[in-house]
């Protein structure tokens, strides 16, 4: 390392080492939010540890060591703080509360409030696999100020999540409305791998919901009236986005959405496939007006103010003015709001100290996030935020030195700070470069310090990335570097355009035409880098405790750089971490020597996932009646169980309900084989989506097998499988689709499962003519319908568990189902108990529902 080098990695270390004494605080914060969100704490334990603070607090005036033991007392009350703001944020709710009125049941209820986000018509996405086309809805979160009661309206607070099943578009932001529909509690997940929206909803302060088939049942109580604040600031984002995009491009152009979420914020106006083509480069956050467009315009801000000889202080006053603007006039959005109060802080702190104190402001801004929600820290945002912060202002350094020791043009740099520095009027004085050379290396030095600061920001944000989405760019730094110029450039003329424009209206007609070039061409710059093949990597979510020692492992090389790289163990140490990333999810999650098969909640319809002895993986059936797409639980579960390969695939009919999902499966996860039976195409139409699949099931190579019942085989894992029925079709033809339904027996150690379709009187009477049918689980066939034979059928097969694959829950049920399958057997439900996973191991079976009901 060349002395330049070195002396500005130790300025850079007395920099950032100086005191802060509000990191204890933030610290404690955290802890005491983290841990009551995983140990909800009682009010005793709370008021314990904020009483051995405050002891801890008045032994350290009269204490020798008098820092630690307030470094203990104030780790102490802040966390007792952070607990106590988390608590009262999710669980010590005012008796009034909607979260203490709504019932564990769905129930008709007409309540009244105010609309207090923006109501946004949402589409439905056209490759999403559906039943049956569902019309726009309308979603919006209501302020709730009364909720009907027996003897007329009641007050309420809280927070609700409406549901419109029809577009509204004249709702507007500030509405108050009377609302009658379905009131329910937003439900956990059903099955493994699924996203808690519950919890994320809880965490927004939404704590019930709201559901009704028709705009109708929306009737507005008063118009918003905007005060004049509220119209400024209304009228100022219209006229910003309209000079924004004047002479640039139109409104129907997808760079529009592009250009209005990097400059003003408005992500969700981004096209879905460029939104796309932005995460495969792991590029995403260029989109998110956040942290890093508030951080390049106060960039700007710096060098304008510097430019016309301002001082630091004077800088920090008018950068701050400059961000809170900003903040007013882009979307409010949580992003952005966060950034500009971390913006502000550290301008607040260059004012008072002259230079800025690194960790005191994000120490602060991390403070100041958390009293206001403290919710804030799970949030990937929040995380993403300050770990980039971080990452380039003290690994940067690191990995600047690291590369100067390897690149040349890094160490000519270096050389040319030490000439100028130990330039002194002499004659001896070393001859300078003219001023091209130094236009020159002071370009190279800006190109040496984005693609530092981006390697530094892509190691810093890989374990985040990779443990909440499940995927992360490997090339993500490459293409950082590349897109970083063009995107600074599309933000920084957009910010100038409409500067001038407020100013020059008539400036829009020069600042369009260059706006358009750099938007199309940054737009075609990431198309082409998200065409290269491998720019994202999907898998299964690495452990919390790998990015802990991730985290650690940097930490540790910030802080003691000399000693850690003296260690002789440091390279096994990075060895060490690769490999527990590479090993391959799927031998953690395998159960070695059992048969797994999950009976998934998908609603109306069926899903089920057969996990073999040997960890080869199968599907019977997959697919909906239900509004949603089920190819999404079948994909979340298998990113849950690291299954990235289907070996075989059983569709037991050509039902929408028990195939639909599988196309979708297909294109993300392989399907080696597809069973079905030879009644099949009898009921197969040949426009219909059922023909579809099987003929792009042919145009991929996959393997379709054709079976006729009975039939009997062996797997290599010791499973027995058994083709119980249709009959064969040289025997007769089913009168329906249903009655066609395929029934599979797997039978593993001395026990048996027995998975039906949708058989129903002519089906199940087949099924009863075999002379054996036995089987120790059934799935009910035709989703827990009853037929006259039902209840034969059921004692036949004298299961001793039955699971009914419904969305309709057991209160809702009236056919009786239950009552046939009797109490002495075990019966489930995944309406109330979610996925239910059958397990034969050490000759035992066990059922275990995914929600344990009382």
């Amino acid at each position: 390392m060349t002395s330049a080098t070195t002396q500005r990695a130790a300025s850079v270390r007395r920099g950032n080492h100086r005191p802060a004494p509000l990191l204890p605080v933030a610290l404690g914060l955290i802890a005491g939010v983290t841990l009551d969100n995983t140990v909800p704490l009682s009010p005793e334990v709370i008021v314990g540890v904020t009483f051995a603070g405050a002891l801890l607090g008045i032994v350290a005036l009269r204490s020798r060591r008098h820092a630690r033991v307030t470094l203990c007392a104030a780790l102490l009350v802040s966390a007792a703080t952070g607990a106590v703001r988390h608590a009262v944020r999710m669980r010590y709710l005012p008796d009034h509360h909607i979260a203490r009125i709504v019932e564990d049941e769905p129930r008709i209820r007409t309540l009244c409030g105010r609309v207090v986000t923006s109501p946004r018509i949402v589409e439905r996405p056209r490759d999403q696999a559906v039943a049956y086309p569902t019309a726009p809805r309308t979603r919006f979160i209501l302020d709730i100020t009364s909720v009907d009661g027996a003897a007329g309206p009641i007050p309420a607070t809280g927070r609700l999540s409406v549901t419109v099943k029809e577009p509204m578009p004249l709702l507007q932001l500030g509405d108050e409305v009377r609302i009658t529909g379905r009131l329910y509690r937003p439900l956990p997940p059903a099955n493994p791998g699924a996203y808690d929206w519950s919890l994320l909803l809880r965490r927004d302060g939404v704590h019930a919901a709201l559901s009704t088939d028709h705009a109708a049942a929306v009737v507005t109580l008063r118009r918003k009236v905007a005060g004049p604040v509220d119209t400024l600031l209304h009228a100022a984002r219209d006229r910003a986005r309209q000079y924004l995009l004047d002479e640039c491009v139109v409104e129907s152009d997808p760079a529009a959405g592009v250009l209005s979420a990097m400059v003003l914020g408005r992500r969700s106006q981004v096209d879905q496939t460029l939104n796309e083509a932005f995460v495969r480069t792991g590029a995403a956050h260029f989109l998110a007006a956040s942290g890093l467009h508030v951080g390049w315009l106060a960039l700007i801000g710096w060098w304008l103010a510097r430019m016309i000889g301002l001082s630091n202080r004077q800088c920090a006053v008018l950068v701050a003015l400059l961000i809170i603007a900003y903040t007013m006039l882009a979307e409010p959005r949580p992003s952005i709001m966060r950034a500009g109060a971390i913006g502000v802080l550290a301008c607040v702190g260059i004012y008072r100290a002259g230079v800025t104190n690194t960790l005191n402001w994000l120490s602060a801004a991390v403070i100041l996030l958390l009293m206001l929600d403290p919710t804030d820290v799970f949030r990937p945002a929040f995380q993403f935020s300050f770990v980039a912060v971080l990452s380039i202002v003290y690994l940067r350094p690191i990995v600047d030195a690291f590369l100067t020791r390897h690149i040349r043009a890094f160490q000519k740099l270096d050389a040319l700070d030490a000439a100028v520095d130990a330039a002194v009027p002499i004659p001896l004085t070393p001859k300078l470069p003219r001023r091209r050379e130094l236009v020159a290396n002071e370009l190279l030095r800006a190109v040496r310090l984005t693609f530092t600061a981006s390697v530094a920001a892509w190691i810093a944000n890989v374990p985040l990335a990779s443990y909440h989405f499940n995927r992360f760019a490997p090339f993500g730094w490459l293409y950082n570097l590349v897109l970083w110029i063009p995107a600074f450039l599309v933000t920084a003329l957009g910010f100038l355009k409409v500067l001038l424009a407020l100013v020059f209206p008539s400036s829009v007609i020069l600042t369009g035409p260059l706006l358009q070039v750099a938007i199309n061409a940054f737009l075609s710059l990431v198309r082409a880098l998200a065409a290269i093949p491998g720019g994202l990597v999907e898998g299964a979510s690495p452990s919390l405790l790998w990015v802990a020692a991730i985290y650690t492992m940097l930490i540790l090389r910030i802080r003691f750089p000399m000693r850690f790289d003296k260690r002789a163990f440091t390279p096994l140490i990075y060895i060490a971490l690769l490999l527990w990333f590479l090993i391959p999810a799927r031998w953690a999650k395998r159960d070695s020597g059992a048969l797994n098969v999950w009976i998934l909640a998908v609603g109306d319809g069926t899903g089920i996932v057969i996990e073999l002895p040997d960890s080869r993986t199968m599907l019977f059936d997959f697919g909906t009646r239900s509004p949603f797409d089920a190819s999404t639980t079948a994909t979340a579960f298998l990113d849950h169980r690291a299954i990235d390969e289907i070996e075989t695939a059983f569709i037991t009919h050509a039902n929408f309900d028990h195939y639909g999902a599988m196309p979708s499966i297909q294109r993300k996860v392989p399907i080696r084989r597809v069973i079905v039976s030879d009644q099949f195409d009898h009921f197969v139409k040949e426009s219909g989506g059922a023909a579809r699949f099987f003929r792009s099931l042919r145009q991929t190579g996959d393997g379709m097998e054709i079976v006729a019942g009975p039939k009997t085989w062996r797997d290599a894992s010791g499973v027995e499988f058994e083709i119980l029925g249709p009959i064969a079709a040289a025997d007769g033809r089913p009168p329906s689709a249903n009655d066609s339904s395929l029934a599979l027996r797997l039978t593993y150690q001395g026990h048996s499962i027995l998975l039906t379709g949708d058989q129903s009187e002519w089906g199940l009477g087949h099924l009863l003519a075999r002379p054996e049918i036995h089987a120790d689980a059934l799935v009910l066939p035709h989703h827990g319908a009853v037929a006259h034979n039902t209840q034969r059928f059921i004692d036949r097969v004298n299961p001793r568990i039955a699971i009914r694959s419904t969305g309709q829950r057991r209160d809702m049920t009236t056919n009786g189902i239950e009552r046939l399958v009797g109490t002495a057997r075990t019966y489930l439900t995944t309406a109330d108990d979610g996925c239910i996973r059958l397990r034969i191991k050490n000759h035992s079976l066990t059922a275990t529902p995914f929600l344990h009901t009382d």
